[in-house]
C-alpha cells in the first residue's frame, strides 16, 4: 500500500517518507518520494492473524523542516506459494532532457513488493526501437544493467532510470518501454514505463519547403489579398519549434507577411509584367533563436490579348482525405478544375494562422503545412478561390482527417482497491478496472500481471476489465 500526506504550505510541500520504528521494522520499509510501502525482510513463515506495527514519519522540505507521523498496522495473512514481486502500479511515467550527458539524474520512479527481496529488473527490447535502449539504462541495486556506469539504487527493489547520449524528441518525444521484474524464486511480473523525452536543446534549424519558391501572379491580384504562403518545418517541439516569417531588405516595402502563416500579400497594385525577388526570414522561438532564409520570386502577368474562360471546380465539392500522422509537405490532392491552363493559381479562403492546408504556387494542388490531429479536428470544409488570365471562380473542399492509433490508453487510476471475502465462490465479481483510449478505432483490452495475491488466485477480463475471484482457499 501507500501512505500519503499533505502540506499546506505552498513553497514547502515536498513531502518525503521514512519508516522510524515500529515491531515492523526491518521487515517493512517505505520509500522516501512515493510512500510506497514495500517488503524488506522475508515474512512466508509467519503465522495468519499476526500483527506487525510500522511508525512512519512524513517531513516537508523547509529549511527548518516540520513532520507528522502516523502508525502502521500490517495484518500477516497465510500465503499458500512464494508470491512473485508485484509492480506497486500497472504503468508508470518518467520524463528526461534529451541529449542528456550525464547520469547522475536517475530517477527511482518503479518500485516492486517482494517479500523475498533480490527483484531484478530488465527492459524488454522487443517493445520498441533497440536502439532506445543504448541511450536509456536501467539500474537495480547497485547493479548497471547495461554496462553503463550510472547512479546506485538508494532504495530496495526500486528500478532507477538514466538517459546517457543521444534521445532526440525528432526521433521520439515518447517512447514506450516494458519493464520486467524477477526474483530468485521464479516469480516475476511486468509494467509499462512512457518516458517522455522535453525538448531542451534547440538543434534543428527551419527548413523551406521548397528553398526557393516561384510563383505567377494575376495582374488583376487585388492588394491585400493572398499571392503565395512560405511554408517552413523545424524538428525541434515546443516553443523550439514554433516559427515566424518577417521579409528582409526592400521586401517589407511593396509587400507584408503574416508573422505566422507565411501568407505573402501585396501592399500596393503591382507592376505587370514585372518580376519581384522577395528574400523570408524564418526564425523559431528557441533560445539562442535558429534562422533560414526563404528565397520567393513573383512575376506579375501581363492580361491577355484573347478572351477565355476563367477555371472551376469540376463539381460542388472536391473531396480528400488524409491520416493524421501525414508529415507537413504531403501532398493532400489536386483540385478537379475545368477550363485549366498553365497560369491557374488557386488560394485557399482563411485568415487562420495555423490553417494546415495551403496551394502549390501555379499549380491546384492542396499541400499539408501544419501537423494534423485527428483527435481535435476530424475534418476540414474550406473555400478556395482559382484564377487564370481571364477570371476567378470559387469552389469548396472537404478533408477528411484518418484516425491513427498515436494515443495510449488512460486509466482512469493509477491504483485501485477492491475487496474480496473469504466465503466468496469462483467468478465473484470484486470490481472492475476503467479505462479510455481517444483513438476512436482501438477497443482498449486489459492484462493482469500477477494472477495470485496473498494466495487468492484472480482471473481478468480482458474486454471489460472485470476482475473476479477463480480460487478462494481455506483460511
Amino acid at each position: 500500500g501507500f501512505v500519503n500526506a499533505t502540506d499546506e504550505d505552498t513553497v514547502d510541500s515536498g513531502v518525503t517518507y521514512s519508516a522510524i520504528g515500529g515491531s515492523g521494522l526491518g521487515v517493512f520499509d517505505v520509500m522516501s518520494r512515493t510512500g510506497a510501502v514495500i517488503l524488506t525482510g522475508a515474512i512466508d513463515q509467519a503465522v495468519p492473524g499476526t500483527t506487525l506495527n510500522v511508525t512512519v514519519s512524513a517531513t516537508d522540505s523547509s529549511p527548518v523542516p516540520l513532520s507528522a507521523s502516523a502508525f502502521l498496522l500490517i495484518i500477516l495473512t497465510n500465503v499458500t506459494s512464494s508470491p512473485s514481486p508485484v509492480f506497486t502500479r500497472a504503468m508508470y511515467n518518467w520524463s528526461t532532457p534529451e541529449y542528456s550527458t550525464a547520469s547522475v539524474d536517475s530517477t527511482p520512479c518503479m518500485a516492486t513488493t517482494d517479500p523475498f527481496l533480490g527483484a531484478v529488473f530488465t527492459l524488454d527490447r522487443s517493445r520498441n526501437n533497440p536502439d532506445h535502449f543504448t541511450n536509456i539504462v536501467l539500474t537495480n541495486n547497485s547493479t548497471a544493467m547495461s554496462g553503463v556506469n550510472v547512479s546506485m539504487a538508494t532504495e530496495r527493489n526500486t528500478a532507477l532510470f538514466s538517459a546517457v547520449g543521444v534521445v532526440d524528441t525528432a526521433v521520439d518525444d515518447q517512447i514506450w518501454l516494458s519493464v520486467h521484474s524477477s526474483s530468485t524464486d521464479g516469480g516475476s511480473s511486468d509494467a509499462l514505463l512512457l518516458v517522455s523525452v522535453e525538448d531542451t536543446l534547440n538543434q534543428y534549424h527551419p527548413t523551406c519547403l521548397p528553398a526557393t519558391l516561384s510563383t505567377k501572379v494575376l495582374h488583376s491580384a487585388l492588394v491585400n489579398s493572398t499571392l503565395l504562403q512560405v511554408i517552413a518545418v523545424d524538428l525541434d517541439h515546443g516553443s523550439n519549434g514554433r516559427l515566424s516569417y518577417s521579409l528582409a531588405g526592400s521586401g517589407n516595402v511593396e509587400f507584408r507577411i503574416g508573422k505566422e502563416s507565411g501568407v505573402m500579400s501585396a501592399r500596393a497594385p503591382l507592376n505587370i509584367g514585372g518580376v519581384y525577388n522577395v528574400t523570408v526570414d524564418v526564425t523559431d522561438a528557441g533560445v539562442p533563436a535558429l534562422a533560414v532564409t526563404c528565397q520567393t520570386q513573383l512575376t506579375v502577368l501581363t492580361p491577355p490579348a484573347i478572351s477565355g474562360l476563367p477555371p472551376s471546380l469540376r463539381s460542388r465539392y472536391d473531396v480528400f482525405s488524409v491520416p493524421e500522422t501525414a508529415e507537413v509537405g504531403t501532398i493532400v490532392g489536386e483540385l478537379d478544375i475545368l477550363e485549366r491552363d498553365a497560369d491557374v493559381m488557386c488560394t485557399i479562403a482563411t485568415s487562420d494562422p495555423d490553417f494546415p492546408f495551403a496551394t502549390l504556387p501555379n499549380q491546384p494542388k492542396l499541400i499539408l503545412a501544419r501537423k494534423l490531429d485527428f483527435e481535435r479536428t476530424r475534418g476540414y470544409n474550406f473555400s478556395v478561390q482559382c484564377a487564370n488570365r481571364f477570371g476567378n471562380n470559387g469552389g469548396n473542399v472537404v478533408v477528411n482527417v484518418r484516425d491513427a492509433n498515436d494515443n495510449a490508453p488512460v486509466m482512469s487510476s493509477d491504483h485501485y482497491m477492491f475487496f474480496a471475502g473469504t466465503n466468496d465462490t469462483n467468478a465473484t465479481e470484486v470490481g472492475r478496472i476503467h479505462a479510455t483510449d481517444v483513438d476512436t478505432n482501438d477497443p482498449v483490452s486489459f492484462h493482469m500481471n500477477s494472477t495470485l495475491v496473498a494466495g487468492v488466485s484472480f482471473a481478468l477480463d480482458g474486454p471489460t476489465g472485470v476482475l473476479s475471484v477463480r480460487e478462494m482457499p481455506s483460511f
